[in-house]
């Protein structure tokens, strides 16, 4: 095989950061040497969606210092661009769990946490390549208390009572191994790796999935991940 057939096979990832040095970094690491290719912006002064248009990669990370309005902004701007691809934000984890349930309505495929490994980065990198959604574990002493401006809904162990009673309610139909599937589904397994984990075939693992997803009236993976958030199995982390 040439060597170009082997680059167009690659998956192009566009790392959208300010810090050269840390994208520079990434492309020594993988280009070459792994299915995914790292390219950056050529110019500061683009936005997020006029980066995405003239590059035109297969996934995005963007790298932001805080969850805030801006960065709602931009997200928006390019799910309303011709941009079909996925999207991760690398971010600190403690800017993670407040700010949930904005980035699942903006349209975020999931997050890598800062300081994230090699191994952890390609591992996000290839769920969200596979359709999967990337929200790597979360425990409570990382959730935002105080978020920060109007865009944010409140962390997900302070949410209002009755919401976490309907909840939980509504968890009550599934079996054990239905709620077991829609946990690590949430948390951006896929069939395969969950079928691994519990020790069952994808295939069963799959009706686990399709029964608990009717049960609940829940359409995709986002609606997992977003009824996860509200009947608190991420705090349980």
């Amino acid at each position: 095989m040439f060597a170009q057939d082997i680059l167009s096979e690659r998956i192009k990832v566009l790392v959208y950061s300010e810090c050269v040095l840390f994208v520079d970094g990434l492309r020594q690491i993988y280009n070459g040497k792994s299915s995914f290719s790292i390219v950056r912006t050529l110019n500061a002064h683009q936005n997020l969606a006029e980066s995405a248009k003239i590059i035109r990669p297969e996934i995005i990370v963007f790298e932001v210092s805080k969850y805030t309005e801006l960065v709602t902004r931009q997200i928006q701007q390019l799910r309303q661009s011709e941009y079909a691809g996925k999207l991760l934000l690398l971010l600190n984890p403690s800017e993670i769990v407040g700010s949930l349930q904005a980035m699942l309505s903006s349209g975020v495929d999931g997050y890598i946490p800062r300081n994230s490994s090699h191994e952890d980065m390609t591992n996000a990198l290839t769920v969200v390549s596979n359709g999967g959604l990337y929200f790597p574990q979360l425990s409570s002493k990382n959730v935002v208390t105080q978020p920060q401006g109007p865009v944010f809904e409140k962390s997900s162990n302070v949410r209002p009572m009755k919401a976490l009673e309907t909840e939980v309610k509504s968890n009550k139909c599934l079996s054990d191994r239905e709620e077991v599937v829609l946990r690590k589904m949430a948390m951006g397994l896929c069939m395969k790796q969950i079928a691994s984990d519990i020790n069952l075939s994808s295939k069963t693992v799959d009706t686990y999935r399709s029964r608990a997803m009717k049960k609940l009236n829940l359409l995709d993976r986002h609606a997992v991940v977003k009824h996860a958030i509200r009947s608190g199995w991420m705090d349980e982390l």
